[in-house]
Parts: C-alpha cells; sequence; structure tokens
C-alpha cells in the first residue's frame, strides 16, 4: 500500500529490500491488514444488527482508523527521504489516495441520484460532491462530519496531514519538528474552536499522526523480541483497560495502546514469519477500507429483506467480512494498482523530460 510494500504483495521474504536505502517493515504490513479488517469487522456489525443481534465487542473494530494514523505518521517520516520534494511528495500522496477515492466517490454519487433509497444520509447535493472531491468536511443530515462515501472522513484527515507534511519539505531543515508543533498548536486550540471546520480539523486525533511520527524517530530499525512481545501485550491489555472508562476520547482511549502495540511490532520485526495473506491484506487495505461497506450494506439488507433469524445472521456476517475482503483484493488488483502503476510511471517519465531539458 505504500512503497515499502510492492515486494510484499509479490509474496517475497527473501534479502532484505528496502526502501530509498532503509529497510522494508514487513510488520507494518500486517499492521495495515488487521487495521482494515478491522473496520470491516466494525460495519459488517449491521449483517447482525440487521437480524437482531446485538455483540458491543465489535466496535473495537472501528479503531482501525486510530491505527491507520499512527501507522500513517510512521510511514510519513520513515520513506520521506531529505532529497525529497514538496512537489514531488504532493504528487506522490495525490496519485496514491486521489484517484480511487474519486471513483468511488462518483459511483455513491451515481448511486444517489439513481437508487437514493439504497442510501441513507448520502443525497445527490452537487454541493456535498464539490466539497467531497475536494476534502473539506461538512455536516451530513445525520449529524455526522462526512463525505459522500462515508468511509472518506478519514481521508479529510490523511490529506491535510499530507498538506501539512509537503509544506516542512519547503524548510530546510526541522520539518518534524515544524509538523509536530503544528499539530500540537491546532489540538491546543480544539477547546475554543467553532464550527465544523474549526472542530474537525483541532481534534485530539490528529496527534495519532504525531505520534506515528514520533515512533519512526526513535525506533532506528531496533529489533528486541522480549520487549516486543511485552508492548503488544500492553497494548492490547490497555485498551481494554481505558473501555473501562466512559467518555474517554479516542486519541486516549484508541491511540496510546495503539502506539504501544505499533512499537512493539516494530520491535518484534523479523521474528514474526511471513505471513502471505496478511501481506496481501495490507497490500490491499486501502481498496478493502474503500469498498468493504458496499458489500456489508448489500448483506445486511439481504438479512433484513428476508427477516432472516440469529444462526443465518451470524452465517452472513461472517460471509460479508470475507466477501469484504475479497473484493478489496480483487479491486486493489484490477483498479488501484494498474491505475497507481500508469499514472506514477507517467510522472516519472515527466520528470525525466524536465530534468534533461534544464540539463
Amino acid at each position: 500500500m505504500t512503497e515499502f510494500s510492492t515486494a510484499l504483495a509479490k509474496g517475497k521474504n527473501a534479502g532484505t529490500p528496502s526502501v530509498r536505502g532503509k529497510p522494508q517493515v514487513h510488520n507494518i504490513q500486517y499492521l495495515r491488514a488487521i487495521a482494515a479488517m478491522g473496520v470491516v469487522v466494525f460495519h459488517a456489525g449491521s449483517v447482525l444488527r440487521a437480524g437482531n443481534i446485538s455483540f458491543e465487542p465489535l466496535a473495537f473494530g472501528a479503531s482501525g482508523v486510530d491505527l491507520f494514523f499512527i501507522i500513517s505518521g510512521f510511514v510519513m517520516v520513515y520513506t520521506t527521504h531529505d532529497q525529497m520534494t514538496a512537489r514531488e511528495f504532493a504528487a506522490k500522496r495525490m496519485i496514491r489516495v486521489v484517484p480511487v477515492y474519486y471513483l468511488i466517490t462518483l459511483l455513491v454519487f451515481a448511486i444517489s441520484i439513481a437508487a437514493p433509497s439504497l442510501l441513507q444520509a448520502t443525497t445527490s447535493d452537487p454541493v456535498q460532491l464539490i466539497k467531497s472531491l475536494l476534502f473539506i468536511p461538512f455536516e451530513k443530515s445525520n449529524g455526522l462530519v462526512q463525505p459522500i462515501v462515508f468511509v472518506g472522513w478519514t481521508l479529510n484527515y490523511e490529506m491535510a496531514f499530507y498538506a501539512l507534511f509537503a509544506a516542512s519539505l519547503l524548510l530546510p531543515a526541522h520539518r518534524t519538528a515544524f509538523v509536530l508543533a503544528v499539530l500540537a498548536a491546532a489540538v491546543c486550540l480544539h477547546p475554543f474552536s467553532n464550527g465544523t471546520l474549526a472542530a474537525f480539523y483541532t481534534s485530539p486525533i490528529l496527534l495519532e499522526f504525531a505520534a506515528g511520527m514520533i515512533l519512526a524517530l526513535i525506533w532506528r530499525g531496533r529489533r528486541n523480541r522480549r520487549t516486543g512481545v511485552l508492548l503488544v501485550c500492553a497494548g492490547i491489555g490497555a485498551v481494554i483497560l481505558l473501555a473501562q472508562i466512559p467518555g474517554l476520547h479516542r486519541s486516549l482511549l484508541y491511540g496510546l495502546p495503539y502506539l504501544a502495540l505499533t512499537a512493539g511490532v516494530l520491535l518484534l520485526e523479523g521474528s514474526i514469519r511471513h505471513n502471505r495473506i496478511l501481506a496481501l491484506l495490507g497490500d490491499a487495505s486501502y481498496s478493502i477500507y474503500l469498498t468493504h461497506f458496499f458489500v456489508t450494506q448489500l448483506f445486511a439488507k439481504i438479512i433484513k429483506g428476508l427477516d432472516a433469524g440469529p444462526g443465518v445472521a451470524l452465517i452472513a456476517f461472517a460471509a460479508s467480512i470475507i466477501a469484504a475482503a475479497a473484493a478489496g483484493v480483487l479491486f486493489h488488483k484490477i483498479v488501484e494498482a494498474p491505475v497507481t502503476r500508469s499514472l506514477s510511471g507517467t510522472r516519472s517519465k515527466k520528470d525525466k523530460a524536465r530534468r534533461s531539458a534544464a540539463v
């Protein structure tokens, strides 16, 4: 899914491939897979609810988003080399995120026109379409701040983070400190925020990006199996304990435990046997994240329409998770990966031509 995922997508585990001279971090791909599937399981809960089954622990699946944010902060620091310009960074991120997201957004918008009864708070409002395509947060009729593709609210944060990181590349030095300072300052302003945009972009959830960045700075390729296992266990235990505290913001409830979990997984790099399925799911995690709700909502509507009992709902729940993962992998293989390769190749050719002309 990132610059260091190519070899993993092919199931390679021999040697020590690198990204810009740095070793690939295989375990991060596994975390991506877990984060994506956590979100899938969370939304697959709608299938259970359609069968009149309520299972509160499924709510933990939503925290896959928090894990994604920590990973994103880590990856941006780890993979961005000193010679990369702001323009190069922005182009890479746009190619990586925008085309597939636009495709899914336009598809959902088309559904809102052709079959609005299939959707809930999403309407065929052209203003909402423009804001969604421009990654501008807005409040829907259900009171939630979400774009047309409801899971895309996380991409609004991601794109803002990428823009901030790109701006930092214009600085001669201390770019990481600049990003961390801006994120911290934004969160400090949250109590004084007024309006949708201000509240959204000063949310404490921004600290999860900062946590990932700091982790990339202090990790430095260290490996320690015992400490890694302890941190993973501590992270899992902490999220269970913190869940008992009502009203705790997700940046604390999930952010702190998942920071420990990610740190532990990094220390275990090389100690975990290569898993092709997790590697594949990690590579396709973006596609899984953007497409899974089509599958889970379809299963939920079928179960509700059949007025099926709990037994059928449980089977459908499991089937929807498998189907959503398979559909996401297929979409990654057929659409996401080819489009990204094509646009990346075009950009590389333009860059080479520009350099030749300059010479």
